[in-house]
């Protein structure tokens, strides 16, 4: 099975999405790897950020969680999971 996707290794949303395959099936040391190549590629994606700081977040990183759901919310205000999780973090 073959996707009709082209991949390019200077875009940072396969790594985005494949990161986030890989947190659906509990592999939370693949899924941040590749949310931080997300991120290294591209750093103005809120989403990446947002999904960095769950993998903290299920690690009981709160800080490290809080300051990438904020670096998120700074990035699009709008984005609800970085708010959402910047509640959660911070406790507010």
């Amino acid at each position: 099975f073959s996707t009709a996707i082209s991949l390019s290794p200077e875009s940072p949303e396969p790594y985005n999405g494949r990161g986030v395959s890989y947190l659906a099936l509990n592999d939370d040391d693949n899924a941040f790897a590749d949310f931080n190549m997300a991120i290294k590629l591209n750093d103005r994606l809120a989403e990446s950020w947002a999904n960095q700081a769950l993998v903290y977040e299920k690690r009981g990183d709160k800080a490290r969680a809080s300051k990438s759901f904020a670096r998120a919310a700074q990035l699009d205000p709008n984005y609800r999971p970085a708010s959402d999780g910047l509640a959660r973090t911070r406790g507010g």
